[in-house]
């Protein structure tokens, strides 16, 4: 599945840009994000490894960006961080308080430290205000994701388990591709909607 999406990615992004240097920083931040909607999900860690230098070449990307300035870009990446710092703090007491709740010991870790990372890097390529609606589609992907996966496990399997852990990390990629490749037009559409 990874080699048919890996790659008609790469060519919608060709067919939406032109060649440029803009073009080759989208394909490398899609990259990123494909190897750690896939790390994630295969062994639920966001390694540090991929993240501080993804950071790092975001950071400087936003230079290049032909959709974004320097300080939204930096600003993005802030909120991001901010953002899944918040989780990270608030997840494991509220985890500990719902599992004695239900009495039982919760082991596993509800929000890891990759996933702040990968909210910074979100917010580098997503921008401010872009940040928020790549925050939201996370949210509204991630909610819709585990209805599907309790309606099957618990409905149709009768196997559900109470604190299954499910991956954050590909809702949150999938919010930053979004608005990376659509925030201009999403943003536009926004406001004038707005009006």
């Amino acid at each position: 599945m990874v080699e048919l999406i890996t790659p008609a990615i790469f060519v919608g992004l060709l067919w939406r840009y032109s060649p440029s240097v803009h073009l080759g920083l989208l394909s490398l931040y899609s990259a990123i994000l494909i190897l750690v909607t896939i790390t994630d999900l295969e062994h639920h860690l966001i390694p540090h490894a991929v993240m501080v230098p993804a950071i790092l070449l975001a950071i400087v990307g936003s230079f290049f960006n032909e959709d974004l300035t320097f300080r939204r870009a930096l600003l993005g990446g802030a909120v991001g961080f901010l953002s899944m710092y918040a989780l990270f703090l608030l997840a494991q007491p509220i985890s500990a308080l719902m599992g004695r709740l239900a009495g039982r010991e919760v082991s596993e870790v509800p929000f890891g430290f990759g996933d702040v990372t990968l909210g910074a890097f979100v917010g580098l390529i997503a921008g401010l205000p872009g940040i928020f609606f790549a925050l939201l589609i996370t949210l509204l992907s991630a909610g819709l994701a585990a209805a599907i996966f309790w309606f099957l496990q618990a409905v149709i399997l009768r196997r559900y388990t109470l604190f299954t852990a499910i991956p954050y990390g590909p809702f949150l990629a999938l919010g930053g591709f979004i608005m990376m490749i659509y925030g201009p037009e999403i943003l536009q559409w926004y406001i004038a909607g707005g009006a």
